[in-house]
Formats: structure tokens, C-alpha cells, sequence
């Protein structure tokens, strides 16, 4: 095999994105090719069928290991394996976003359920505490007593995975319900908008029914959004930023590094697919 296309998208589920991403490469004339991880595999060292690749799994994991493989074969991975396993996992994103002088939520890291329940027992609630992984808001939880702390540490310890064993428990910051979602394409704010927690739910997610509407960053906004991106060297990535509504600080909640962006393109009409091709044409 040889070089016949300008890059390939990788890909497991084939979503909106996807296929917007596949849209914007065919309208600024590039070579693309769809290859779907349900039937393809990679061989380190293969001959290269393009000099970039998107990487677009919904597994952080797929994501990780075929952008690992694919780099070792001379592709130029977007985004690297290394910025998507720096956003997928906190554990190691939060650290690097506070020595970046980054705002973010003060953090307590516990490796044992005896370490979680005798912190979050002798704190002011309500704390959050969420695993290193997960997307959508999955089991976070808000720790308001401490039978509550109890029953989210007892409940993790079931599910048989090392990260989920893990407790990244933070202070709880007042953003009543809203916070904010950027996009960042190669030190570019190109949208944001606010998002606003369904009735009866605490979490902000698109995917579980948070309302949307366009927003305007100020300059802290965009500050914090290109800089975590930039920290984790990402090309592009989604940036979450709550506002606490009582002191008015801003804090950085987490960077994706294979996010969606169909919410926010329907929302701020930006067309982020177009951006994202436009780093492949530099």
C-alpha cells in the first residue's frame, strides 16, 4: 500500500460527527478514507495510506491504542495518543492543568475506600466525587452526608476496574446548575455556549437533556480553554469551565480529547467539523 489519501478517519461508531468531519475533508477537496475499528486492525509499521488520521473512537481506549499504533507507522495522530490519554484520565490531567497555573476545583485524590470515606466524612459538604474516566457525567456524584459517601464508595468497589476503585474528590462549586463548553481548534475559541441542567438533575450534559443557548467568552473564558488545551497538546478539544455563582471564580472542570461537537455546532451554528479539517490543510 501507498500514500492515495490526505487522511483517514478512525472510527468505530459512525455519528453525526463523523460524518460532518467526512462532509467538511470532501468539500476542501482532501483524499479521505472512513476505516471502521469493527473490521480493521493495524500492524505496527504498515505502510502509511495517508500522512494524518483522525482519531474518533467512542472508547478512549480504541481511541488511545489506535492512535499509538498508527503514529508508529509515521501518521501524524489527531489527536496524539498521548493528548487523549491526558484528557481521558483526571488523574492525570488535573495535576498537569494546576502546574500550568490553571484554575480547578481542590482536589483529593483516594486510592482505597478506607482513604475516600475518612476524607469525604470529615469535610464540609457537598463534595463531588467522580472517578479518573468516564464521559456524560457517569458516576459522578454529589456527596451531601455521609451516608452518601459511604454508599458511592461501597457501590464502586463492585465494579471491577482499577480506575473505578479510584476517587478524584473534589469541593463543590456553586455554578447552580450551568456552566460553560468551548471548542478550542489550534489556539482558537471557535464556539462556546452555556449549558443549563435539566429539571431534576445537577449534571450539565448535553447527552442527558441540558438546555444550550450561544455564548460570547470573556477573556478568562478563553484564557483557560487554550491554555488546558495547550497543556495536554491537543490539536482541538472541548473544554467544560463552571463559574462559581457566589465568588464568581472560574475553574476548569476537564478537556476532551475525542469530543462530540454536534450539540454545540446546532447551538452556535460554527461549523467545528470545517475547523478541524483546517488542521490537516495547514
Amino acid at each position: 500500500m501507498s500514500i492515495n489519501y490526505d487522511v483517514i478517519i478512525v472510527a468505530d461508531v459512525i455519528r453525526l460527527e463523523e460524518k460532518r468531519l467526512l462532509e467538511e475533508a470532501q468539500n476542501a477537496g482532501l483524499r479521505v478514507l472512513l476505516l471502521n475499528l469493527s473490521s480493521k486492525g493495524f500492524r505496527i509499521g504498515e505502510e502509511r495510506l495517508a500522512p494524518y488520521a483522525l482519531i474518533r473512537s467512542i472508547s478512549m481506549y480504541r481511541s488511545i491504542y489506535s492512535a499509538s499504533f498508527l503514529e508508529a507507522s509515521g501518521y501524524r495522530a489527531i489527536n496524539s495518543s498521548l493528548s487523549i490519554l491526558l484528557a481521558g484520565d483526571k488523574a492525570l490531567s488535573l495535576p498537569l492543568f494546576f502546574k500550568s497555573g490553571i484554575p480547578i476545583p481542590p482536589t483529593y485524590l483516594a486510592l482505597s475506600p478506607e482513604t475516600a470515606i475518612g476524607y469525604m466524612t470529615s469535610r464540609r459538604k457537598p463534595l463531588i466525587d467522580k472517578p479518573p474516566i468516564g464521559s456524560w457525567g457517569r458516576l459522578v456524584s454529589i456527596i451531601d452526608s455521609d451516608i452518601t459517601a459511604k454508599i458511592v464508595v461501597e457501590h464502586r468497589e463492585e465494579i471491577p476496574s482499577p480506575q473505578m476503585k479510584a476517587h478524584l474528590i473534589q469541593d463543590y462549586v456553586q455554578i447552580n446548575g450551568e456552566d460553560i463548553r468551548c471548542f478550542v481548534v489550534r489556539g482558537d475559541v471557535v464556539a462556546c455556549m452555556k449549558r443549563k441542567a435539566p429539571p431534576g438533575e445537577w449534571r450539565t450534559n448535553v447527552a442527558i437533556g441540558a438546555q444550550t443557548e450561544p455564548l460570547t467568552p470573556t477573556d478568562t473564558v478563553t484564557e483557560i480553554s487554550v491554555k488546558a488545551v495547550e497543556t495536554i497538546k491537543a490539536d482541538y478539544g472541548s473544554v467544560d469551565i463552571g463559574v462559581d455563582k457566589i465568588t464568581g471564580e472560574h475553574f476548569l472542570f476537564e478537556v476532551n480529547g475525542v469530543p462530540e461537537f454536534k450539540g454545540l455546532e446546532k447551538t452556535t451554528k460554527a461549523n467545528i467539523a470545517k475547523a478541524i479539517i483546517n488542521v490537516v490543510k495547514r
